[in-house]
């Protein structure tokens, strides 16, 4: 048989199989490329998460830590001053057993208190403050709540009040009352 005239094509050249074969090995680095960047991508958002919760915490822990003392230095101010003391402890009964200044200076020191429980009550809404940490100042807000004098003195404060922080507080129950309703 003879060849000439034969429409066969001619068989691969051993360039072009080096080209090939540089080819598959380029788009199989390619593809090890691919996996070590989408591996890197985790392990960069797995990091990313951990330091985020780790800035929550040292977040929440500070917004705990400048409302207790926000509350403690009140509190200190009260138990230190014999004259303030008198008058909260006699507000708390019957606030209309004090004298007008007396009254004027139980608002200031009641109303101060109302601002460091509603900067709780934000901070926590806010995501600063975890739940644990709101629901002691709950508590004292509620004990706080169950004194005549203190649902007196929140007529006078609760429209500069949220309206959230507001409902919060309206929520203790009063002495003797299990449904919640202040």
């Amino acid at each position: 048989m003879s060849t000439k005239g034969s429409t066969v094509p001619p068989g691969p050249s051993a360039e072009g199989e080096r080209t090939t074969a540089w080819a598959s090995r380029l788009a199989a680095l390619a593809q090890i490329a691919q996996v070590v960047a989408a591996a890197a991508v985790v392990v960069s958002l797995l990091y990313v998460g951990r330091e985020l919760r780790a800035t929550t915490a040292a977040i929440q822990g500070s917004s705990v830590q400048e409302v207790t003392l926000s509350a403690s230095q009140s509190l200190l101010s009260a138990a230190t001053d014999s004259s303030l003391s008198r008058i909260l402890q006699v507000g708390a009964r019957d606030p209309s057993a004090l004298t007008e200044a007396e009254r004027y200076r139980r608002e200031v020191f009641v109303r101060q208190f109302w601002l460091i429980m509603q900067n709780a009550y934000l901070q926590n809404e806010l995501g600063t403050i975890d739940a644990r940490a709101w629901a002691v100042f709950h508590r004292i807000i509620c004990d706080v709540w169950t004194t005549p004098g203190a649902r007196e003195s929140w007529k006078l404060h609760r429209h500069l009040m949220d309206e959230g922080f507001a409902v919060q507080v309206e929520s203790c129950p009063r002495p003797g009352r299990t449904d919640g309703r202040g």
